[in-house]
């Protein structure tokens, strides 16, 4: 049920993403241990005595996953015991583990929003509630006239009638999309990115 919230749309979606699948991988998990684990477990403790010796395709299967799990069961033990007696081992495996870590650190993002400018940025014109379409273009014209004299931008997008951040239709909004001049060409300080 936690694998729908993976794919909700927008902010929250994104902040929801990383939960939603963790609980949904933490759930698969726990069902698998469930049904594989727990029930060999139970057949290790509850095995029958030696002298009834069961017959039939379900038996073989009981007999061939016990062979898989014992094998399993004592490779694991045998890594354990070798890590026990060289320790060296595990504490270099550890340290390896925290040099990646600290190496994704790193490497990773930090934020969910990135910290540079991508090259573009949205203006989103909203005039009251049942404005008119001509006051909505003559307002738009306005800031298009503000934004295109702005050092930087280079380019212009406008949507009359859309609002881009609620994906809406109505005469009362639209979005100007300005694009702006690549980074190497934006080193004065009127078009700096660090500017409030």
């Amino acid at each position: 049920m936690f694998v729908p919230v993976a794919f909700l749309g927008g902010i929250s979606g994104e902040i929801y993403r990383q939960f939603a699948l963790t609980i949904a991988v933490s759930v698969l998990i726990s069902a698998f241990s469930a049904l594989s684990l727990s029930p060999a477990l139970s057949a290790m403790l509850l095995r029958p005595s030696r002298g009834q010796q069961r017959r039939g395709l379900l038996a073989r299967f009981f007999a061939r996953f016990n062979q898989a799990f014992d094998w399993t069961t004592h490779r694991y033990l045998s890594g354990v015991k070798l890590l026990i007696r060289r320790s060296v081992l595990a504490l270099a495996g550890l340290a390896g583990i925290f040099v990646m870590a600290g190496w994704l650190f790193h490497v990773l993002p930090a934020g969910f929003l990135p910290a540079e400018d991508q090259g573009v940025f949205f203006v989103a014109v909203r005039l009251p509630d049942g404005a008119s379409l001509e006051r909505n273009r003559a307002v738009t014209a306005e800031i298009q006239e503000i934004v295109r004299t702005t050092p930087g931008v280079v380019d212009l997008t406008t949507f009359g009638g859309f609002d881009f951040l609620t994906q809406t239709s109505n005469s009362n909004v639209s979005t100007v999309i300005a694009t702006l001049a690549p980074w190497d060409e934006r080193k004065a300080p009127t078009c700096s990115s660090s500017r409030s």
